[in-house]
């Protein structure tokens, strides 16, 4: 009897110090990732990763993300494939909330742009840039998205559209 209390007192004071280590080492990286180099590094990953899919240049200048509530994203660029400036963004600002009441997800009442430039170009195939960066590969294809209704607040400051 006393071999099984000491198992399971083993067992419990190991399973108490692996939750307590995971703990720690969560809020750690929770810690870490609130450091804009950090956060910028990941960024840097994520839009390498996109750059590859999408075939052409994504950039990010800076980021900060303030603890699961604010998001502040600087000089966005994405070039179209003939390397041209497609769309840029100074500054991208938007409070959200992981975690809702009503639906899991990320829900964002309040999104702002600031210095936005489109150029879209209508190649020589007759495809404008945008679709050849952003288009899905079989063109039928419609991709439906989550409806949208809700009442949303969207600022644009210094916008610059370009159709050529």
């Amino acid at each position: 009897m006393k071999k099984i209390k000491n198992i399971f007192s083993f067992i419990l004071k190991n399973t108490f110090r692996l939750f307590l280590l995971i703990f720690v080492l969560l809020c750690i990286v929770f810690l870490v990732v609130q450091i804009p180099y950090f956060q910028t590094k990941i960024v840097h990953k994520v839009t390498d990763t996109l750059s590859q899919t999408l075939g052409t240049e994504v950039e990010v200048g800076q980021v900060s993300i303030d603890y699961l509530s604010h998001i502040q994203v600087g000089n966005i660029l994405i070039r179209d494939h003939s390397k041209d400036t497609m769309i840029y963004v100074n500054k991208f600002d938007t409070k959200y909330s992981i975690f809702s009441w009503k639906d899991f997800g990320v829900n964002s009442e309040n999104i702002s742009l600031e210095g936005v430039q489109f150029n879209l170009v209508k190649e020589k195939d007759s495809i404008m840039n945008i679709a050849k960066v952003f288009g899905s590969k079989n063109n039928d294809t419609l991709h439906k998205t989550k409806d949208t209704s809700k009442k949303r607040n969207s600022f644009l400051n210094n916008l610059k559209f370009n159709h050529l």
